[in-house]
């Protein structure tokens, strides 16, 4: 076997400009009019960039979404409202690490979408009994209300001015270092 070096070079940029041509180029399309291949390129690119109408727009909007898909999934709901309602729930680690949270309150946020797919997984399967969609809503309402409290304490910190000490109590002595003896 010839182990020439510049064979296999020549071999490897044929390859990979053979990799680049467009979909269109290698079913044998001709593109006569440049502005609409360039049309075709930026649809592409959209195509490449396709948001789902459910994809909540932020982790406010997620939990929105969850309080009121959960109890549709409870009541019992196709099989498209089920994966979209698993959706919202896989979506929420990317939403709040798009948000403002902290990573300790993202790694929370993580957990609870995890136990939310959990609890939705048992009780919106073929083996989920009628008992586990009725606790359905029961046993999410807790993990979406720690979602809700994580954008809470998101909101204050925004609102928060320079110098405000969350864990400071009324009558506290802002010049006391806690450390300090009397």
């Amino acid at each position: 076997m010839n182990r020439d070096p510049g064979i296999w070079g020549v071999l490897l940029i044929a390859l990979a400009m053979a990799g680049c041509q467009s979909e269109a180029e290698s079913v044998g399309v001709d593109h006569q009019d440049d502005e609409q291949h360039d049309g075709d390129h930026h649809e592409d690119e959209h195509n490449e960039h396709f948001v789902p109408a459910h994809k909540p727009a932020n982790l406010e909007g997620a939990v929105n979404e969850l309080r009121r898909r959960i109890p549709e999934a409870a009541g019992g709901q196709d099989a498209v409202a089920r994966q979209e309602l698993f959706d919202v729930v896989l979506w929420i680690p990317e939403l709040a690490a798009d948000s403002d949270l902290r990573k300790k309150d993202w790694e929370r946020a993580a957990e609870a979408s995890r136990r939310l797919h959990e609890v939705c997984t048992k009780a919106c399967s073929a083996e989920g009994s009628p008992e586990d969609r009725k606790q359905l809503v029961e046993s999410t309402q807790p993990l979406i209300n720690e979602l809700a409290e994580l954008l809470t304490r998101v909101e204050l910190d925004l609102h928060r001015q320079p110098g405000d000490n969350p864990t400071r109590q009324p009558g506290d002595n802002p010049t006391r270092q806690p450390d300090e003896i009397n």
